[in-house]
């Protein structure tokens, strides 16, 4: 049985010290991950809004944004405000550390070697609030818009991801809730797709049938969208302990325990309202 991909992003100005960490990882990790470059603090700044890592390699010493500024990037992002740092540079600054005491320095010049034990190592950890990994959460983002645009030829729009706080009202007028289990994580892990109810109207008319019940019809799309997100991952031990269709609407004790958790919320945004990923912890 495979697993789920963890995603690094390297973030180096120089050419041969990226490529060479990133073509030893790959090689090294053989399918267990998924390596994302960037040439400055700017253009990985960009992918903080659209893609959660697992890691994130970067230099300080960078053009168009520096380092330490996209170090502030990365704890501003919904999204990877979590996820493990290391930071190789020929200028160590050990305020950085003081700063942030999760962030890892390794020094210039590198043993690639210790770069990559140090990534196995974080990405074994895995990120500090346990959320769920950047594989599923990227796969789930590609299959709405799929969903979206081939099944219902809507178009999408994903927007800035959001944190749930404790006491926040979960999204969506309907609720398609997983419980899941990660591979050999004990802990059980829930991720839920919010859909308006004009979605679902749209997906009773391509469905060609006269279903009322709205909690089917929830069914039916969290399915398709689902289906689509594993087949992406590939074979995992990924483990769907349980799923259930909810009216966003109406009290019940899994919206209860939903509203009291933190999470992660991925807005996606078309003409017929508002679809959500989101994730809880």
């Amino acid at each position: 049985m495979g697993q789920l991909k963890k995603w690094i992003l390297v973030v180096d100005d120089e050419d041969e010290i990226r490529d060479l960490i990133a073509n030893y990882l790959e090689m090294n990790f053989n399918d267990e991950i998924r390596v994302i470059t960037a040439p400055d603090g700017l253009v990985a700044s960009n992918k903080l809004p659209f893609q959660a890592f697992d890691c994130i390699i970067t230099d300080l010493k960078m053009p168009k944004r520096e380092g330490q500024a996209f170090i502030k990037s990365i704890k501003q992002s919904p999204l990877n405000e979590n996820t493990p740092i290391i930071v190789i540079t020929g200028a160590p600054d050990p305020e950085l550390t003081k700063e942030h005491p999760s962030i890892h320095l390794i020094e210039k010049p590198m043993k690639v070697q210790e770069v990559a034990e140090l990534v196995r190592t974080q990405i074994k950890l895995g990120k500090m609030d346990q959320r769920l990994g950047a594989d599923l959460l990227n796969a789930l983002i590609e299959s709405i818009n799929k969903f979206l645009k081939e099944t219902l030829n809507v178009n999408s729009k994903q927007n800035k991801p959001l944190a749930k706080r404790p006491g926040d009202e979960p999204k969506g007028e309907f609720i398609r809730l997983y419980n899941l289990r990660i591979e050999k994580k004990s802990k059980n892990q829930y991720v839920a797709i919010g859909l308006p109810k004009l979605i679902l109207d749209e997906l009773k008319k391509v469905a060609g049938k006269d279903i009322q019940d709205y909690l089917k019809l929830t069914q039916a799309a969290g399915s398709l969208i689902f289906k689509h997100a594993i087949k992406l991952i590939g074979p995992s031990s990924l483990l769907q302990l349980n799923a259930e269709s909810l009216d966003g609407t109406q009290e019940s004790p899994s919206l209860t325990q939903l509203k009291k958790s933190k999470g992660l919320i991925i807005p996606v945004e078309t003409d017929l309202g508002e679809v959500s990923i989101q994730a809880f912890w």
